[in-house]
């Protein structure tokens, strides 16, 4: 099948190509606009690409090579493509010139219905991708390509085939994606065989200077911040004039603002684009030319999504106007100092860590970044790095099954979430996590299987109750962690000991999930019940009861005068 397609699209012409420049117009999330496309061919791959898309407020670029690459945001940042994600970029580049990854062994299933042809795959894997080339059994005409991972799909179908220069090439895509917001159209209407592509085309562009310090200073100086919860870090900051906490999130690939904030400073957002949260999956609007003041330092420009969190307010029961995302972890030093509650962004060549630190590595992983671990006795492995996680640790499925974590242990569940929803998660206990050298005991842990957790690249995702405990200072752009030890090292994790998952609504708690095996569940509590008194102080979000110690009975009181007793004690 391979012969025959390549013999349909040029043969030898084919074999020859050396590269290949293209232009068009691009449809899709609700936006329109233009893609520009650089492909540097050897004889059996793509060896270097570049792609630019400008599509109303999103600019986006992607630069990949066999030794790595690097992408644009969409403020114009430049991050470093994981060796993996650079691999995923030109593999799926080299789909449309016919070509499977290097190295892999193609297989042949059955034949597919596309458009009325019947098309065969053929399929090869590299990484945790598929990749597939639809071939036409009749004339080895190219259907199409697909790119599958656990979770995702995306195919693309090829039509308005032309001659260039002795090669077959198509100009039209229409794209079909598992996630209809990203499905589309491409239409090519410049395209060159064999162009002259100097090393200047693939060059690692410059960087737009979001994170701006005022005259003569070179941090933003300290700035007060409070700890939520013990779990959710809330920084005054300055948009158009007026003062709002945002909350922290190094897991947020873009800053993200509530859509009923967004309308009262007039942030209009454009397009239908699709953010993958903890939670499952949500349509976001896309805001450019967004400022953010903390102090002496601004982030400027910033292109944000716009979308409902509302569910999240209601979730920690307290008001969430922005999430502050990765934007000046990358152009900046955060210091973060748990222990005096305060914060401040520092000029990368202006920085020296204090003694006593420990330095360690942030690898970029799709995106965000990662750090090394060990859990319990096991190897080293990568866990993300995320101050939006309000959990210790959430173990990733694969790795939770790999090791066997869950087996002989007592287990329960948890409703667990953030932006796209929340999902009920396993809930059980690790012996011991250490990072840099300090380890923690008895720690909650979960596992997730929807949105983000799905994935393989990973082991876990480390959230603020271990964070916190440090003083953290962050280096996005060096890929660098530095790590303080701070003052309450040795405190027990906190843990829940009644069993109830509940929400901030109307000054009530609603409860929304009860754990199996728990006081509560022991408890006749059902997901519904509404709770107005915790022991006569009302409803207050940072009161812990849940996680006081065992043997403590709470009284509650229902809606309706009802009054229950539940004996706290540990339950996973």
């Amino acid at each position: 099948m391979l012969k025959r397609h390549a013999a349909w699209r040029g043969g030898s012409a084919l074999d020859g190509l050396t590269g290949l420049s293209l232009s068009g117009t691009v449809t899709t999330a609700g936006l329109q606009g233009v893609t520009r496309a650089w492909l540097a061919v050897g004889p059996d791959d793509v060896r270097r690409y570049r792609q630019a898309d400008e599509l109303g407020p999103v600019h986006e670029e992607t630069g990949a090579a066999e030794l790595g690459g690097w992408s644009r945001t969409m403020s114009g940042q430049i991050e470093t493509l994981s060796r993996e994600q650079a691999d995923e970029a030109l593999n799926a580049a080299a789909l449309m010139l016919g070509r499977l990854p290097r190295g892999a062994r193609p297989r042949v299933g059955a034949a597919e219905d596309v458009d009325g042809r019947a098309c065969v795959p053929v399929a090869a894997d590299a990484g945790r991708q598929l990749y597939e080339l639809l071939i036409d059994r009749m004339d080895g005409a190219l259907c199409g390509v697909r790119v599958s991972a656990p979770g995702e799909s995306r195919t693309v179908l090829y039509s308005d085939w032309r001659w260039v220069d002795g090669v077959r090439m198509p100009f039209h895509q229409a794209v079909d994606d598992s996630d209809d917001n990203n499905d589309g159209h491409i239409a090519i209407d410049r395209l060159t065989v064999n162009p002259a592509l100097d090393d200047a085309v693939f060059a690692r562009p410059a960087a737009v200077q979001v994170v701006r310090f005022d005259p003569g200073r070179t941090d933003s100086g300290w700035l007060d911040f409070e700890l939520f919860s013990q779990r959710r870090l809330f920084i005054p900051v300055t948009i158009q004039g007026q003062t709002v906490d945002a909350m922290l999130d190094s897991g947020a690939e873009v800053t993200v603002v509530d859509r009923a904030f967004a309308e009262k400073i007039g942030l209009v957002g454009q397009g239908g684009v699709t953010a993958i949260g903890t939670g499952g999956s949500e349509t976001v609007s896309i805001a450019p030319g967004f400022d953010v003041r903390l102090g002496g330092a601004e982030l400027k420009g910033v292109t944000v999504a716009v979308m409902d969190l509302s569910p999240i307010t209601q979730a920690l029961g307290r008001p969430v106007p922005v999430l502050l995302g990765k934007e000046m972890m990358n152009q900046a030093i955060t210091d973060i100092d748990f222990a005096a509650r305060r914060i401040r962004l520092v000029a990368p060549d202006a920085f020296a860590p204090p003694p006593g630190t420990i330095e360690l590595p942030l690898t970029p992983v799709n995106g965000l970044r990662a750090l090394p671990v060990v859990i319990e006795d096991g190897p080293t492995v990568m866990a993300m790095f995320d101050l939006g996680n309000g959990t210790p640790i959430a173990l990733f499925p694969g790795y939770a099954a790999q090791a066997r974590l869950t087996e002989g242990r007592r287990v329960s569940a948890v409703m667990a979430g953030g932006v796209g929803g929340a999902a009920p998660a396993v809930l059980f206990n690790l012996n011991s996590l250490s990072i840099g050298g300090h380890v923690f005991e008895s720690v909650p842990a979960t596992v997730r299987g929807e949105g983000v957790w799905a994935r393989e690249d990973a082991a876990a995702n480390v959230g603020m109750p271990i964070l916190s405990r440090f003083r953290l200072m962050i280096d996005f752009g060096g890929d660098r962690l530095f790590l303080q030890p701070g003052p309450d090292m040795a405190r027990p994790l906190a843990r829940d000991r009644s069993g109830l998952n509940t929400i901030v609504r109307d000054g009530k708690r609603v409860v929304r999930f009860v754990a199996p095996g728990s006081p509560a569940e022991a408890g006749g509590w059902k997901a519904g019940d509404v709770i107005v008194d915790i022991d006569g102080g009302g409803i207050d979000p940072e009161n812990h009861w849940g996680e006081a110690a065992a043997g403590r009975t709470v009284t509650l009181t229902l809606e309706g005068g009802e009054r229950r007793a539940l004996t706290l004690a540990d339950y996973f």
